[in-house]
């Protein structure tokens, strides 16, 4: 849980250092979906990120090394310049 938790976090700071969002101790993961949606290229990656990341924090699941390795796949698609 905590690397998924960690590529997340990793994610949303990249996002905002590329000016597709800004990151605020007050938003959540739908504010941030909501900034994201304008990309239409990025969107559906960012959103199964996501989806991802909420199923292991919020419903307290373990993420299986597969899972993980396609997490990271992703991550990479949607960092990649």
């Amino acid at each position: 849980m905590l690397f998924r938790s960690r590529a997340y976090i990793a994610l949303l700071f990249e996002m905002e250092l590329r000016g597709k969002l800004r990151l605020h101790r007050s938003k959540t993961n739908r504010d941030y979906l909501n900034a994201m949606r304008k990309d239409a290229q990025l969107f559906p990656a960012f959103s199964q990120l996501t989806g991802a990341f909420e199923e292991v924090w919020y419903g307290e699941q373990r993420a299986t090394d597969a899972e993980f390795d396609e997490f990271l796949a992703t991550y990479r698609e949607v960092t990649r310049d």
